[in-house]
């Protein structure tokens, strides 16, 4: 998140856009996600809803399915 450096701490219901999030951050994002935990994101999940907050993302990321 640009707004944001290594360590500081994020809560899990604070506004990702409002720490920097954009459609191009997004992007990075994404990407880093699916290089990270190798898997690859649907395209219904690409919406800003699902990258609203960090509990948000994180329980969309728990509902993929597991290799």
């Amino acid at each position: 998140m640009p707004f944001l450096d290594e360590e500081t701490p994020v809560e899990a219901d604070a506004s990702l856009t409002e720490l920097g999030l954009d459609s191009l951050t997004l992007l990075g994002l994404v990407a880093e996600l699916e290089d990270r935990f190798s898997l690859e994101l649907p395209d219904e999940m690409l919406v800003m809803e699902t990258f609203a907050t960090p509990s948000t993302l994180w329980n969309a990321l728990s509902e993929l399915p597991r290799d």
